[in-house]
């Protein structure tokens, strides 16, 4: 994707998976990655909840040409966080489908990240749930124990923090594949090392 945005074989590109794995990272990765390659190309990243809230305010203020304008006129790539917060938002998810549509019309990069499959997101149009699925759909997987075991010595690593290897084996078999368990679980290592010494 960050090599030839808008090549239609990754376009749209679904990234979906349980929390904690990454797929905002990877949004990030993406953009960061564009601007390289791409300097002309400027990512758009946001959230579903500001893509909605900056649509309702715009419906408010009477100012949806400008709204436009920011995500269809101004965007060529396009980095939408958790869409599964657009089920039971009809209004948005046909504001998004038009987006949509006009974007990749354009030849412009879409790439949306969600918990789950979009057929599996209830209440989500069968429209934009088609064009959700009409690219590729990436999955992603908890890491495996010897993954989460390089993680961890990473993260710990990264605050000047020494485990024992028994530690670390804990803690990758305790957590079960979130990054973020992992994050917690070193923070409180670390400040209950400095507090307890």
């Amino acid at each position: 994707v960050a090599e030839s945005p808008g090549d239609n074989q990754y376009n749209p590109l679904f990234i979906y998976g349980p929390t904690g794995l990454g797929k905002t990272h990877l949004l990030h990765a993406i953009a960061n990655q564009v601007v390289q390659i791409h300097p002309n190309i400027h990512p758009l990243y946001l959230t579903t909840e500001v893509f909605m809230n900056d649509m309702i305010e715009n419906i408010r203020f009477k100012t949806m040409s400008s709204f436009k304008q920011k995500y269809r006129d101004n965007c060529q790539l396009l980095l939408m966080d958790d869409i599964q917060f657009l089920s039971g938002k009809p209004q948005t998810q046909e504001e998004l489908f038009h987006t949509f549509e006009y974007l990749k019309q354009r030849g412009h990069q879409i790439v949306f990240t969600a918990d789950v499959l979009p057929r599996d997101i209830d209440g989500l149009e069968p429209r934009l749930r088609t064009r959700c699925e009409s690219g590729m759909l990436a999955d992603t997987q908890p890491p495996d124990l010897e993954t989460m075991i390089a993680i961890i010595r990473q993260k710990s690593a990264y605050l000047n923090l020494v485990l024992p290897e028994e530690v670390v084996l804990f803690i990758a078999k305790s957590v079960r594949g979130n990054v973020r368990e992992v994050e917690g679980a070193i923070n409180r290592l670390q400040a209950s090392s400095k507090l307890m010494n």
